[in-house]
């Protein structure tokens, strides 16, 4: 994939937005890094984040727990601090999920918490991953065993630290908890422990009904 953006710098916050849609709805699933490591000046551009995400198969994961009705459209990146850059899209794994034929109904979906080392649910959060198919139900309104270990293997790639280069060797971020700026307080971020995934399904009422339709960051 061809490089892009801003050289990254240690401590620096990017934000990847991975998309998905089914028809009207839009799926948005936030993820959050700091990078930790630089040790190769000049190679170290915005679109490293992208590239060890794809080496870690968070894009065929994500497919792997949607409905074939629904599609992965490719995620956006962006640099939130010190200073916001463009956001980039990045659509080379775009393609529709691989689960059965038959969405859920729509206010259901997979459910995945993040763990940090603060105690308390303000400073956790929580992730909602869209558009489950009806075969990935037991009937009695839970997911199946396959679809929990699919979920599992989701929360395991996103646990991961991110590493670039010929083996890891220039640049290196972790996934963190991002608290946005609330003046006169600062942004912050804390490291995630665990994503622990849910052995059974959320519901999310705001998606239940629409007014006006959803809009996908690409337009389409």
């Amino acid at each position: 994939m061809p490089s892009f953006g801003p050289e990254l710098e240690v401590n620096d916050v990017v934000q990847v937005v991975a998309v998905s849609r089914l028809n009207e709805q839009i799926g948005l699933n936030v993820f959050h890094y700091r990078v930790v490591a630089v040790m190769a000046a000049g190679s170290n551009a915005l679109s490293r984040i992208t590239d060890a995400i794809q080496a870690n198969g968070v894009a065929a994961s994500l497919k792997l727990l949607m409905t074939s009705q629904a599609s992965f459209l490719g995620f956006t990146v962006q640099r939130l601090h010190p200073a916001k850059s463009p956001t980039f899209p990045v659509t080379e794994e775009a393609g529709p999920g691989t689960a059965g034929a038959t969405a859920n109904a729509r206010q259901v979906a997979g459910f995945i918490r993040k763990k940090s080392a603060v105690a308390g649910r303000r400073l956790s959060g929580r992730m909602y991953i869209p558009f489950p198919s009806t075969a990935d139900d037991t009937g009695a309104g839970i997911p199946t065993d396959d679809y929990k270990e699919k979920l599992d293997a989701l929360a395991i790639r996103m646990t991961n630290e991110l590493i670039w280069g010929p083996g890891g060797g220039q640049g290196q971020a972790s996934p963190v908890i991002y608290q946005r700026p609330r003046p006169p307080l600062p942004y912050s971020t804390r490291s995630i422990l665990s994503w622990i995934a849910a052995a059974k399904w959320a519901t999310q009422r705001r998606r239940g009904s629409f007014g006006r339709p959803n809009v996908s960051p690409f337009g389409a």
